[in-house]
């Protein structure tokens, strides 16, 4: 099997899987050798305070894995050349049939289609890898923008057994079928 590749480019975005090190050096709060590292500028703002406080459990995860597995990868606005936000999984994609996918928009560039851009290429990206059955995001009430983007990713809603969250799921047969 092939080695999957970790850049995806659309339009106007540039998506970049984190290696190991790459994410120890944002949990570093190094914003240069990051961006040096992945060729984007890597504002102050990024990662914000919920992905910091989430990196140490995906690094460790990803030590404890024996394969190249990538659970963060960064948004890159190709015109700028700048990280606008994070997209990836909430648990390995490797061995499973379901994966849970999260992003995040900094404020700066909300509101102008990146969401949905990032989240369809990396949808799809996913629909790509054995064994994957379905892409599922959990979504708050309230969160109009983001109810918006799983419309448009054509997914469906099912039931939550989590009060606080809808929760959306697209099947990879969909994009498969020819």
């Amino acid at each position: 099997m092939a080695e999957p590749s970790y850049e995806i480019t659309t339009p106007r975005l540039r998506l970049r899987a984190l290696s190991l090190a790459e994410s120890r050096l944002a949990l570093s709060g190094d914003q240069a050798a990051l961006g040096a590292e992945i060729g984007a500028h890597v504002p102050a703002v990024w990662p914000g305070h919920e992905l910091t406080g989430s990196l140490p459990t995906i690094i460790a995860e990803m030590e404890r894995l024996a394969h190249d597995e990538r659970w963060l990868w960064v948004v890159i606005e190709r015109a700028t050349e700048t990280v606008i936000g994070d997209i990836g999984f909430h648990g390995p994609v490797t061995g499973t049939h379901t994966v849970e996918l999260g992003y995040l928009i900094l404020p700066e560039a909300q509101g102008q289609g990146y969401a949905t851009e990032a989240a369809l290429a990396l949808r799809d990206w996913t629909a790509g890898r054995p064994g994957v059955e379905r892409v599922i995001v959990r979504i708050a009430h309230a969160n109009a923008a983001s109810l918006r983007v799983a419309t448009k990713l054509n997914m469906r809603e099912v039931v939550s057994v989590e009060p606080r969250y809808r929760r959306f799921e697209w099947r990879t047969r969909d994009i498969r079928q020819p």
